[in-house]
């Protein structure tokens, strides 16, 4: 295709044409269709490139076109579409078409990576926040250690690990009630410290209990291992988790999906 074409499509898409050169072109769309597929790949690229088109949903509250936005703005994309627009220009002019198309199918895939990492999938840490939902947690209550256990839970709940940590640990070793439920404060305590081998001793250590709160500790090792990054080992305990209908195999198999 020629430079001329090139040059008549890009008007034509910008509606710089008089009435009679639009109604003919789009004669040409529907009658050929190598031409017709040049259109549409010019017309894709420059709403691609276009923050004009975007101005149309500026007002929704939709989280994925907010995130987009956000993307589109982005000083680097930004950057990005103004460089490509510059390399494009300057290619155009020049007589052989088939630059400015290779340069068009470059820019189109630049765009397109940069998307991809915008939208990537969530890192192992961003899983974790997101499936660590304290508020589920099992409600402690417990005669003995009143006080000491008050305190504990209070620090937990502040996030002051440091502090609840030895207050767990005692009360885990002086006695044997809702020693589970007590495991799992600990561990999380401890994670949340990132003192992995400390979290992985106490989910451990009820796992392999006869405690009712045992089939919840893969649970807390999936998110240990996501907590360190380790894909591989959260995914092998969700499956089991799945796999034996324990605690949270429903958020097991979602979890599964979003690695």
């Amino acid at each position: 295709m020629s430079l001329e074409e090139d040059i008549l499509i890009e008007r034509f898409l910008k509606k710089q044409l008089s009435p009679l050169e639009q109604e003919k072109i789009v004669q040409r769309i529907q009658e050929d269709a190598e031409f017709r597929e040049r259109v549409n790949f010019e017309k894709q690229l420059l709403e691609t490139l276009d923050e004009n088109d975007w101005s149309a949903i500026e007002n929704s509250t939709s989280p994925e076109v907010e995130e987009y936005q956000a993307l589109f703005s982005d000083e680097k994309t930004t950057a990005l579409r103004n460089t490509l627009k510059e390399v494009m220009e300057t290619n155009k002019t020049q007589e052989n078409s088939t630059h400015w198309f290779k340069y068009a199918i470059a820019a189109s895939l630049a765009l397109i990576i940069s998307l991809s990492i915008f939208f990537s999938k969530e890192s192992s840490e961003d899983l974790y926040v997101k499936y660590l939902d304290m508020e589920e947690l099992p409600s402690l209550v417990e005669r003995e250690h009143e006080d000491k256990l008050s305190k504990a839970y209070t620090y937990f709940e502040n996030k002051s690990y440091n502090k609840a940590i030895p207050l767990f640990e005692k009360i885990v070793q002086e006695s044997n009630e809702q020693k589970g439920t007590l495991l799992i404060y600990l561990g999380i305590s401890y994670m949340e410290s990132n003192e992995f081998n400390k979290a992985e001793a106490a989910f451990i250590e009820l796992k392999e209990s006869d405690l009712l709160d045992a089939p919840k500790a893969n649970w807390f090792l999936a998110l240990l291992a996501l907590k360190q990054s380790n894909k591989e080992d959260a995914e092998s305990l969700l499956k089991e988790i799945i796999a034996k209908n324990r605690y949270n195999s429903d958020k097991a198999v979602q979890l599964i999906e979003e690695l």
